[in-house]
């Protein structure tokens, strides 16, 4: 886009030209430019879409992380309340013996 800049301010710059040359060189900028603004734009969409889906990827992840947490937590849980469970048949044997 910066070339195409360049080159219309160089063509401008030179003297003597007529109108008909100046409105040529203008209007081959502008449309040198419009490619290049679109070209851009293009790459600013796959951007976005890239970062979507790193946005969507992030989210599973933590929401995985969240589940593997809780059930890692429902796992101890549960490992907690039978060694109570089982601590206390075995006193209430030993009671009764």
């Amino acid at each position: 886009m910066f070339d195409a800049l360049d080159r219309a301010v160089g063509e401008l710059s030179v003297a003597g030209r007529s109108d008909a040359e100046v409105s040529q060189t203008v209007s081959r900028g502008i449309g040198e430019i419009d490619a290049g603004a679109a070209h851009l734009s293009a790459w600013r969409s796959r951007a976005g879409e890239t970062l979507n889906r790193l946005d969507a990827l992030d989210s599973r992840l933590a929401q995985d992380k969240l589940q593997a947490q809780q059930a890692r937590s429902e796992a101890e849980d549960l490992d907690m309340l039978e060694a109570i469970s089982e601590f206390q048949n075995r006193q209430s044997g030993y009671d009764a013996a």
